[in-house]
Formats: structure tokens, sequence, C-alpha cells
């Protein structure tokens, strides 16, 4: 990707956090901000990715994320608070904010692990084409 995108997709996303943050700030639901992005944006989002963007902005805060936050600020893996907190690695991600340079972390995340089997898979595929 080149640095013109790059940027022009980091402004994107930022533009898209910022109507996400607005619309939760109109009905303070994640449910129904969920569903004004949907009707302003034309494309469906969950509310799951709602509070994960507002955790990221630090617009959201709830019991289980604050538990969440605190373990990650004292440098517990995600599979070290989902044991802690007994529920599972998905869920610790789901209230962790949205972090840049997640590739260059010393442990990967599962789906960090999935997208370089799948590239892996592309790549032996193109070589026998």
């Amino acid at each position: 990707m080149g640095r013109k995108k790059k940027i022009i997709d980091e402004q994107k996303n930022k533009k898209y956090m910022e109507l996400v943050s607005t619309c939760y700030r109109e009905c303070f639901s994640l449910k129904a901000a969920a569903v004004l992005v949907a009707e302003r944006t034309g494309r469906p989002i969950a509310y799951q990715k709602v509070r994960k963007i507002l955790i990221t902005l630090g617009e959201y805060a709830c019991e289980r994320s604050v538990q969440v936050a605190e373990l990650d600020r004292q440098g517990m893996t995600v599979d070290e608070i989902a044991a802690d907190l007994q529920i599972s690695r998905v869920a610790v991600s789901s209230y962790l904010p949205y972090k840049k340079g997640m590739y260059n972390r010393p442990v990967r995340t599962m789906n960090a692990k999935r997208v370089e089997r799948c590239r892996k898979k592309k790549s032996i595929l193109s070589k026998e084409c």
C-alpha cells in the first residue's frame, strides 16, 4: 500500500470513528448508535464494533472494559486476562482498544495468525498457477 493511500485510509477511519462517536452521543445506546451509523453510511455495523471504537476513543467504559483495561495496563497478555477473568480471548479483545502495530507485538493475535496462514496459502496457489 502506498503512503498516500495509507494516509487517505487513516483519514477515512478517523472520520468513521468520529461518526460513530457522534451517533453514540445522540442516543447513548450502542445498538441505537449502530443503527444510526448504518442509516448514515448505508453499511451495517455491529454494536460490538461501535463499543470497540468508543473504547478506543476513550468515550465508553463499563465494569468489564475497566477490568480488562487495568489488566492490559499491568502488561498481561490476552490469554492471561481471559484466564484471570474467566472469559474468552474474543471477549477480552472486544474490550481492548484498537492498537496500531499489532503485527509487531511479541505475542500475535489469533487474527494475525489467521491472516498469515491465508497469505501463505495464496502465495502457494499463485506460484502453482
